[in-house]
């Protein structure tokens, strides 16, 4: 098991400093206008917003309990400002709510979101990594690099660390058959 500190995979800080909400998390007016024309209910928009500015930073969409406050707040702020309203951010999102807005964030944002080439994108990376590569963070950091470039979106991390686990697994498991069929590490 690969610890997720010894990896490239994305998170949020628990405290965001303030030049990192400036310059990642402001929305820009194009994109309060378009989250005003993807959904009615203003709550709903600044949701959006917050998963559009975690998304363009993570490339996934984290549980919106992970997101630090002051992104919220800062993303919420920023909303009203734009819109020149005062909009009532309280109350928790639905879950409902939560998957109608990952939709349009995947197609502004051109996300491929196909569990099965995701994962088969992963441990294509993933097998050839581990031709010269043990370290389960290295082969992780492989399958990040190979999801990123074809603009997938990440699974969890659980789930790279399981693949991870497996394929290493299954090539230990090849090699000492290899050894128990008599062949040689030169062949």
């Amino acid at each position: 098991m690969a610890l997720i500190d010894r990896t490239a995979y994305p998170r949020l800080p628990s405290s965001v400093a303030e030049r990192d909400l400036v310059e990642v998390f402001t929305p820009a007016a194009e994109e309060a206008q378009w989250a005003w024309t993807q959904v009615i209910e203003p709550q709903a928009r600044l949701v959006l917003l917050v998963m559009l500015k975690c998304y363009q930073r993570l490339g996934y969409f984290p549980q919106l309990g992970q997101v630090p406050p002051a992104v919220t707040e800062h993303v919420h702020a920023r909303a009203m400002e734009l819109a020149g309203e005062r909009i009532d951010s309280h109350g928790r999102p639905s879950e409902r709510m939560l998957r109608r807005c990952r939709e349009p964030v995947r197609q502004r944002t051109r996300a491929v979101w196909d569990p099965d080439r995701v994962r088969s994108v992963a441990e294509t990376a993933m097998r050839e990594a581990l031709q010269g590569k043990d370290n389960p963070a290295d082969v992780i950091n492989v399958a990040l690099e190979a999801l990123t470039g074809q603009g997938c979106e990440l699974p969890a991390y659980s789930m790279l660390d399981r693949l991870a686990g497996r394929l290493r697994t299954r090539g230990a498991d090849q090699v000492s058959l290899k050894g128990a069929m008599g062949w040689s590490a030169a062949c």
